[in-house]
């Protein structure tokens, strides 16, 4: 069993809006596969479209396949954040995702830092 299984769930769920701390928390949660990735970038657009956030907090802790695609998504979701001015924040106790993410070089250009340092 792999340290990052969990509960399978939908893709992307929009947990809670704070309108005092303007936070917009996405849980990302179960695998996402390639074609998913569109629909999240929509419904992550439409959340920035209906709500002024500063802030997204992206929650990969339910995340139960930290692959390659896992990475291309929180990358396409950074990127989006950031063209609509926007600071995302991720969350994740999975060390194989941050592992994954070190290999590939994108540490500190997708927020994540090593939770175990070795």
């Amino acid at each position: 069993m792999s340290e990052c299984e969990g509960p399978a769930n939908s893709p992307m769920r929009l947990s809670g809006i704070l309108p005092s701390f303007i936070i917009i928390d996405l849980g990302i949660g179960g695998r996402i596969h390639p074609h998913e990735i569109p629909r999240l970038l929509g419904r992550l657009q439409n959340v920035f479209d209906r709500w002024d956030a500063e802030r997204v907090v992206c929650d990969l802790n339910r995340l139960t396949v930290p692959d390659v695609t896992a990475v291309d998504a929180l990358a396409r979701l950074r990127l989006l954040a950031r063209r609509n001015g926007k600071i995302m924040s991720v969350t994740t106790h999975c060390r194989e995702l941050q592992e994954l993410v070190d290999f590939m070089g994108l540490s500190v250009v997708l927020g994540l830092s090593d939770p175990y340092p070795s």
